[in-house]
């Protein structure tokens, strides 16, 4: 994994001598795209039958549902209903659309203490747009695994990867190319780290289906769609660990 640090660090003093052109295009596009709201819908709640399973969602807009109107077709939602047939859910979702890593862990620590089995994670990509290191976002996430251990007894963690940056439409060169470059190496330290823990595992993101009709309307988030491909991976996970 060190190697990853070595990359990234030789990353951001490449990346430095493009900020200026990086930080015009990047206010272009938080300016031109079309600002969606988180989904609509209650954030925690208990379906199905038989076996009990507890289920927490956090992160940032891809946790919060941005990109679809209702939490039922979002990340959590999808995943959910795929699993009310064999276990009895009780789930929960805490997360917030454009935080990063340090502001996720402020959001949990205002929770009261809970226990879970399952956490399902999508963080890291507003480090990375937020300008973040690598070492800052390894730092961060060891502390968000400590709470998520000690505050919600979760012992299962899921880490979603990084989404497919090189794939949108919506952002232009250089910008496009250097996120993408940043995602590349976010994406493969988050990899080799649940490689190398038996309790957690990393889910492709790039690997699925990215067609048109997977892109929500302002060409950015992910669509019902994705969310539901996104959450049958997750959903298959919990079951091989389940035994079903």
């Amino acid at each position: 994994m060190n190697f990853v640090l070595f990359y990234s660090i030789c990353f951001e003093i490449i990346q430095f001598f493009f900020l200026p052109i990086l930080k015009l295009q990047g206010k272009n596009v938080r300016k031109n795209v079309l600002k969606l709201p988180e989904a609509t819908g209650n954030r925690s709640g208990v379906i199905g039958k038989g076996q009990i399973i507890k289920i927490l969602c956090i992160g940032d807009s891809s946790a919060s549902g941005v990109g679809v109107e209702h939490i039922d077709q979002s990340l959590s939602g999808n995943l959910v209903n795929n699993l009310k047939l064999n276990f009895k859910c009780k789930w929960k979702v805490i997360a917030k659309s454009g935080i990063n890593s340090n502001q996720l862990i402020d959001l949990l620590l205002h929770e009261k203490n809970q226990k879970f089995k399952f956490v399902v994670i999508s963080i890291g990509f507003n480090d990375i747009t937020s300008g973040k290191s690598l070492i800052i976002f390894k730092k961060n996430l060891i502390k968000l695994e400590y709470i998520l251990s000690k505050k919600f007894s979760v012992n299962h963690f899921i880490y979603s990867g990084m989404p497919p940056v090189h794939k949108l439409k919506t952002v232009p060169n250089p910008l496009k190319s250097i996120l993408a470059i940043k995602v590349l190496i976010f994406d493969k330290f988050l990899r080799l780290k649940c490689e190398r823990n038996i309790n957690f595992i990393y889910i492709n993101i790039n690997k699925l289906s990215f067609e048109e009709n997977m892109v929500a309307k302002d060409g950015f988030h992910p669509s019902e769609n994705f969310y539901k491909i996104w959450s049958e991976e997750i959903s298959n996970i919990i079951k091989k660990e389940e035994n079903y």
